[in-house]
Parts: C-alpha cells; sequence; structure tokens
C-alpha cells in the first residue's frame, strides 16, 4: 500500500463506495486490487476516495469498508 495514498489530504476524508473505476486511493478489502486507481467496479463499498470533509455521507458513501456498492450505485442514471 502505498503510504502517500492512505495519509489524510488537508481538509479531505478517506470515503468508501463513492469512487468510480480508476477513482480509487488505495487497495481494495478484499485485495482484488493493490494500488490506487486500479478499481474495476463503480462505487464499490471495498474501495475508497478522499472527498471534501462532511460530504461523505451526503455522497452516500460510508467512512468504513462494507460489501455491496455504494448509494450512488442505485441513484446514478445510466446513460442510454
Amino acid at each position: 500500500m502505498s503510504q502517500e495514498s492512505s495519509k489524510p489530504a488537508k481538509g479531505k476524508e478517506k470515503c468508501y463506495g463513492v469512487a468510480k473505476v480508476g477513482e480509487n486511493g488505495c487497495q481494495s478489502l478484499s485485495g482484488a486490487h493493490t494500488c490506487g486507481g486500479c478499481s474495476t467496479v463503480n462505487y464499490s463499498g471495498e474501495n475508497w476516495k478522499w472527498v471534501p470533509m462532511g460530504t461523505c455521507l451526503e455522497m452516500g458513501g460510508q467512512y468504513e469498508p462494507f460489501e455491496g456498492l455504494g448509494k450512488l450505485a442505485t441513484t446514478t442514471p445510466i446513460p442510454k
């Protein structure tokens, strides 16, 4: 795990379930991948990214890893 990506950025918090494919901050909970930018599933509860402080829950994310998909996966319209 890269130490740089796991250090909190100023004014940011780690949020699980809000990262799109390739936007994750570090390795997945299950070990499906071992580095940032390698996620293959949108809004996976195993992947996190830095978000502005105080916005994680508003975005449908969680502060701890979880199984399944974040709320954005069920509220984001599918492009036609």
